[in-house]
């Protein structure tokens, strides 16, 4: 029997379903922090009459009132973008996560012709490879008329994926990602890198075309509409604007947000009783007649829906600490948009992104073509940012908190800040959970609801090596507190390299039905096994498991994926423990499963737990060792530190595979008193002196 057969019927198959769940106070909580402490950060950013940042700012400088009573700070850091990229060892140094510089570019679909969108995805690319430096977390949105608002690329310092995401523009096929969170460009389709394969009629695809066709034809659904499908159209965006702000809440810290947007027509806030226009001259003349039913007061006057849509806009956003700032991609305008009149379109006019901006404390550019230079200037603006945090009250979860940040003793100054926080509370939406999800892997937030721990062993293969990954959920901490029929758990794991760039992933839903399975988790949990590919190096291993919505465990693990000439070992210890055992999709298909040796298939133990005198089955994989005259030496090491020697038994090996991997299968039975300890099995090429060794940990019951 093949080994991946023996391992498919090894696994159950469950039914896959749920959404992505994470935890809620994830969005209060930094590394070093706990919910307890409920350390409210503030970020500050001081600027002249001129839009230049003002420096060299102390404590003694800032005042900071919570429901109107001064707070004392108990923190204070100023952050200088500026001096870290010139003073290489403050490059490198630790910032708070309210200090981290967020940026979520935001391109309008709906209200910006093809040709605009193409110019600005120019200049976006030139905004993220250029102008932002290495630490700057940069995400990729739309906005459009049917889809609302959809991120495309999640806050991340990988510069890649930002970009593919801007690439991707206007191309929705290719912005199906498989990662759930968004925060690698690996699966992200791109016609640059990864041109979609040409039609079956032979037909030749023009990707830049196709783009644009499809931009033009979003474009259209906001033009030629008469007033009240106008004012419903923005209804509906500003909305989204909200929707968006309450979302990014959960990122900590200020987010800039720059919409990319040539605007929509004012009067369906401003109307257009003040303007000399036909329109208004008609309606002058029914009020003189007494024909006042002719008089539509949302076009004269401005829709006071859509007015208090707009504030609500600039709540939400100031209460989630995100800036709106806009660049009108149109460029130079006249007087008249000749486009519009020749196209019988809805006026334009960047009047409506002075509207959404200016009472969020963001900027507007307009009547220039240098958009790249409009990117630069605006962030010159956020190179100084200082972060005053105090202990805030804890009343109860989503409640709003007022703030106000003085100014004492200092040069005359514009201080922007945020007007309140949010006391932690539950994720409401899909966007909202992936957001924290992507904070949680992102910044390797330590949340413990649940047990976990994770086991990686890479095992060498051409190019890349297979390293499969097993996650194992306690079963107790699972079904804590559960009263439902159903446990819903969601894995997340991503492989970061050294620069913090995610190299691969696997993701997997799953649901079990606790009257099938309540005694086999609770006797152990549930046991997940996914396979990454990932080239020579050193990896962090991240894994997120979210349970039934509000409970989650994290836990990461360093990996040393070895080069194809270097000598390497790595084992496991078998688990025979009754798991719920669960696969997860794997991007090959038929892989073999590779603990298995001759009729004997293992199930490795992240954390084996054994029982003196039992004997255990240990499997090490060797690379780089001649197999001829293989020498095998063993000890045990408690937690003191004091070794003593370990007999081993060998139950079987193989013949070196093609990558000249030999499989050696081991009986293990500890004559050990209770506590921790870790086998290490040393392993010396009997032809060469190259020699190798891995190290297990485990406990004795």
């Amino acid at each position: 029997m093949r080994a991946n057969s023996r391992l498919t019927s090894l696994l159950l198959t469950l039914a896959l379903h749920g959404t992505v769940l994470v935890p809620a106070q994830a969005q209060a909580i930094r590394a070093d922090e706990s919910v307890q402490v409920n350390l409210v950060e503030v970020p500050v950013t001081v600027l002249t009459s001129d839009g230049q940042p003002v420096r060299d700012l102390t404590k003694d400088n800032f005042e900071v009132y919570d429901q109107g009573h001064r707070k004392e700070i108990t923190n204070f850091e100023m952050i200088d973008v500026a001096a870290r990229v010139h003073e290489p060892a403050l490059e490198h140094a630790e910032i708070s996560s309210a200090a981290a510089r967020n940026f979520l570019i935001l391109f309008d679909l709906g209200n910006s012709e093809p040709a605009s969108l193409i110019r600005a995805r120019g200049a976006a690319h030139e905004f993220v490879n250029r102008q932002v430096v290495p630490r700057d977390r940069v995400a990729v949105a739309t906005i459009a008329p049917q889809q609302g608002f959809r991120i495309v690329a999640n806050f991340s310092t990988d510069r890649k994926l930002a970009s593919s995401a801007i690439d991707a523009l206007g191309l929705p096929q290719l912005q199906m990602a498989g990662d759930p969170l968004l925060i690698t460009v690996k699966d992200l389709g791109l016609w640059r890198d990864n041109a979609p394969a040409p039609p079956s009629d032979g037909r030749r695809v023009n990707p830049e075309a196709e783009a644009e066709a499809i931009l033009k034809e979003t474009a259209q659904l906001s033009r030629h509409q008469a007033d009240q499908a106008q004012r419903e159209y923005v209804k509906r965006e500003l909305e989204e604007f909200s929707a968006m702000g309450a979302a990014l809440d959960r990122i900590p810290g200020r987010k800039q947000v720059i919409l990319l947007s040539e605007g929509f027509d004012p009067k369906v806030l401003q109307g257009h009783a003040n303007a000399p226009s036909e329109e208004t001259r008609a309606e002058q003349d029914a009020a003189e007649s007494g024909e006042i039913w002719k008089i539509d007061n949302d076009a004269r006057f401005g829709s006071s829906s859509s007015r208090g849509d707009l504030g609500a806009m600039v709540d939400a956003l100031r209460r989630s600490d995100v800036v709106l700032s806009a660049i009108d991609i149109k460029g130079l305008r006249g007087n008249t948009d000749a486009t519009a009149v020749n196209q019988g379109s809805v006026t334009k006019s960047n009047d409506a992104l002075y509207l959404l901006t200016n009472d969020t404390g963001g900027i507007v550019f307009r009547n220039t073509n240098d958009l790249a230079g409009n990117f630069s200037q605006w962030l010159k603006s956020q190179e100084v940012t200082y972060v005053l945090a105090f202990n805030g009250a804890t009343t109860q979860p989503g409640a709003f908190h007022n703030l106000r940040v003085k100014l004492v003793n200092a040069p005359k100054a514009r201080v922007s800040y945020r007007p309140g926080y949010y006391e932690p509370r539950p994720v409401t939406s899909d966007v909202d959970r992936m957001l924290t999800a992507g904070e949680i892997i992102m910044n390797a937030i330590p949340v413990a609801d649940v047990s976990v721990r994770a086991l990686a062993a890479p095992i060498p293969r051409n190019e890349r090596a297979e390293v499969p990954i097993v996650v194992e959920t306690d079963g107790n901490s699972l079904l804590a507190g559960v009263t439902g029929p159903a446990v819903f758990e969601e894995f997340y794991v991503y492989a970061f390299d050294a620069k913090e760039i995610i190299a691969d992933y696997a993701h997997q839903r799953m649901s079990l039905e606790l009257a099938k399975v309540r005694d086999r988790v609770a006797a152990a949990g549930v046991k997940l096994y996914a396979t990454l590919d990932l080239p020579p190096g050193d990896y962090n291993v991240r894994v997120l498991v979210v349970a039934n919505g509000s409970r989650n465990g994290f836990t990461s693990i360093p990996v040393h994926v070895p080069r194809a000439d270097e000598p390497y070992a790595v084992g496991a210890i078998n688990d025979p423990r009754p798991w719920v055992m669960v696969k997860a999709a794997d991007k090959q298909q038929n892989r073999a499963y590779p603990f298995a040796l001759g009729d004997k298939t293992l199930v490795p133990a992240a954390q084996p737990s054994l029982a003196r005198g039992a004997t255990y089955d240990v499997e090490v994989v060797t690379h780089g060792l001649s197999a001829e005259g293989l020498q095998v030496e063993a000890h045990v090491e408690d937690a003191a530190g004091n070794a003593s020697p370990a007999t081993l038994t060998l139950a079987g090996r193989t013949n070196p595979d093609e990558q000249g991997n030999v499989k050696l299968l081991f009986r293990f039975a500890p004559q050990l008193a209770s506590g921790r300890y870790s086998l290490t099995i040393a392993l010396h090429g009997g032809a060469s002196a190259a020699a190798a060794h891995v190290q297990l940990p485990f406990t004795v019951q």
